[in-house]
């Protein structure tokens, strides 16, 4: 076993960090930004059922609730996101 094992073990090893780069590259690519957008849209849900909006009109008022103030409460919408 260790003859057939211990030749290939750098490789395996190399290919092992690079797998767990690539989840953390993913993790950078789709969560974040999937973060980013939830920041942006949370009170859709609640512009269409107080306000009765249409779902463009819901996510331009949230977008523009989020950006008013110069993204004052961005940060404390981003942990209630979490």
């Amino acid at each position: 076993m260790n003859l057939q094992v211990a030749p290939v073990f750098p490789l395996i090893m190399f290919a092992a960090i690079i797998i767990a780069l690539m989840i953390a590259g993913g993790l950078l690519l789709f969560v974040f930004p999937a973060i980013a957008v939830a920041i942006y849209y949370i009170f859709v849900p609640f512009f269409i059922l107080y306000r009765k909006m249409s779902l463009i009109e819901a996510m331009h008022a949230s977008r523009l609730l989020v950006q008013k103030n110069n993204r004052r409460n961005q940060r404390l919408i981003g942990l209630m996101v979490i």
